[in-house]
């Protein structure tokens, strides 16, 4: 499928998401011009800004990774950091689960609002009440015990915003 073809299917489903969730406008002017942004939240998660893709050399990689092997196309990306429990446990010695002490650390989603190659597909990809379907990867955290292996996966999302930035809703 043309690439110019997805583009304007983009731009209308993030009219959408723009008019439903009062996005930044500079999202979807930006994505008018072909630059992608990704929102997230900052200041220990208490609100919600927006940047160029190209801000996290890893993000712009991951996103032209994932258009490269499926053929899709990223119109946004949403990050996410979650807190997990640390799950070392080692069995050999008997030694105590950091679940048992409560210990947690952030591991980083990516979600990919996109638009597949596939025309049959888009109306099952589009906004339908507050969710639609999207693609999520989990980078891990680097020197992390437990999630360091990247691995992602298709599926819907709840969507909300804050300060202009499309979040995901837990």
């Amino acid at each position: 499928m043309e690439k110019s073809k997805m583009h304007k299917e983009a731009l209308s489903r993030m009219r959408v998401l723009q008019e439903k969730f009062d996005l930044n406008p500079k999202i979807l002017k930006n994505l008018e011009d072909e630059k992608l942004y990704y929102s997230y939240r900052v200041s220990g998660w208490s609100f919600g800004c927006i940047d160029t893709i190209d801000y996290d050399e890893l993000y712009e990689e991951e996103v032209r990774a994932f258009e490269e092997e499926t053929g899709n196309y990223v119109y946004h990306v949403i990050e996410t950091k979650i807190m997990v429990p640390v799950c070392t446990v080692d069995i050999g010695n008997m030694e105590i689960s950091n679940l048992e002490r409560g210990e947690n650390e952030p591991i980083t989603m990516l979600t990919f609002l996109y638009v597949s190659p596939y025309e049959e597909d888009w109306s099952t990809q589009r906004l339908e009440d507050d969710y639609l379907f999207a693609y999520v990867v989990n980078l891990g955290e680097q020197g992390s015990d437990c999630c360091d292996a990247y691995f992602g996966e298709y599926g819907y999302v709840y969507l909300t915003s804050d300060c202009g930035a499309l979040l995901r809703r837990a």
